[in-house]
């Protein structure tokens, strides 16, 4: 594969640094008692896995999760050895094989699949590490208190299984409730008629460790917390953390246009007064969202400038003429801080009408990722 340098001015800077602050910053809300499971799927939300992964190994974060084996396989080729552990798509027999190969640990939700495996690693002559996932009330996936009872009165009869972990799943951490308070209530009830004792429980993802519930099992899974970024900006106040990405570019064309004239696709926008208007080499195609088209801002010169027109797959356009001094080459922050003011991922989610998750993870593979 051939190695290509950044060529373009557009890339997610990803502070390192910021990401060691935050894991320092999560394990002191949750204690000594707790370790970390670091949430690394989707590309670690955005960031590069990579380049995340290579640093919490290196900071002896005790876990990873992905969701899928392939991001699993991804990480174990670039010499990644903490554990990994599959958090979607690790229990069909199909996939057996590369779990053993590359090292990763399975979680579980299907009695049949689990019955599967204990039986491959009874082949393999091995103790398989595995996880069983719990439906408290999310209702997407895990064994139901109906089935845990079947799995219970089984459960003994798995001589090849290792039980590493034991887990579940809020649907609404975000904001205390009290479907959170019955769901860790039914979690409990479930570790105590599981007839073996798990060496890790893990419930709470990163609103739930903000909000301060469901910390009290010995491992926590956060995932947007580590990037700096918070499941709502009301949570700001509980932790600090800094963001770990800023996405900036550069101006690639300065223009002047007239009262009266339209720009972009569709001439979605008029002029009511003599403008300068300057380029930006980033599209839809590299994640800025399209809706973002006369609604969205960036940062130029310390001053926000806003989208001015429909955002093309390739560049998008500001009105600059309320900014003096505006260059060719000039940085464009569209996430992050530049001199005093600063352009948030929640701010960008909430104005979009969808969450920081999916503005972090829309941030396509064209654009480099480059450490800090």
């Amino acid at each position: 594969m051939i190695e290509i340098a950044p060529l373009r001015p557009t890339v997610a800077e990803i502070d390192l640094s910021a990401l060691e602050f935050n894991v320092g910053q999560l394990q002191k809300k949750i204690g000594p008692h707790a370790s970390i499971m670091a949430i690394v799927k989707a590309n670690a939300y955005g960031h590069g896995d990579v380049l995340i992964s290579q640093r919490l190994e290196k900071l002896k974060v005790p876990f990873l999760a992905v969701a899928y084996l392939e991001e699993g396989i991804r990480l174990r080729g670039h010499d990644i050895k903490t554990p990994i552990v599959i958090l979607t798509g690790g229990q069909d027999p199909k996939t057996f094989s590369e779990l053993y190969q590359y090292r990763l640990t399975p979680v579980f939700y299907h009695l049949d699949f689990l019955i599967a495996y204990n039986e491959f690693c009874k082949k393999k002559n091995k103790k398989g590490e595995v996880h069983l996932k719990f439906d408290t009330g999310m209702n997407r996936l895990g064994f139901t208190l109906e089935s845990s009872y079947k799995l219970f009165k089984l459960i003994h009869k798995f001589k090849n299984i290792k039980w590493e972990g034991m887990m579940t799943h809020f649907a609404n951490a975000e904001r205390p409730s009290h479907y959170n308070q019955e769901q860790i209530l039914l979690f409990r009830k479930l570790k105590k008629l599981c007839p073996l004792k798990f060496k890790y429980t893990h419930m709470a993802n990163s609103g739930a460790i903000l909000n301060n519930f469901g910390v009290n099992e010995n491992l926590v899974r956060p995932g947007i917390a580590l990037y700096g970024a918070y499941p709502a900006l009301t949570l700001k106040e509980k932790l600090e953390l800094r963001p770990v990405m800023t996405l900036k570019s550069q101006v690639i064309q300065l223009k002047k246009v007239k009262r009266g004239a339209y720009i972009s696709y569709g001439y979605t926008y008029h002029f009511k007064k003599d403008s300068i208007v300057a380029t930006i080499p980033v599209g839809y195609a590299d994640g800025f969202l399209r809706y973002f088209s006369n609604k969205g801002e960036v940062l130029i010169r310390g001053k926000r400038a806003p989208v001015v027109g429909v955002v093309c797959m390739d560049v998008f356009m500001v009105d600059v003429g309320h900014i003096p001094g505006v260059c060719l080459g000039d940085e464009v922050v569209l996430i992050g801080k530049q001199k005093k003011d600063q352009l948030r991922v929640e701010a960008l989610a909430e104005r979009a009408q969808t969450v920081p998750w999916e503005i972090f993870c829309h941030i396509s593979s064209r654009v480099p990722r480059v450490s800090k």
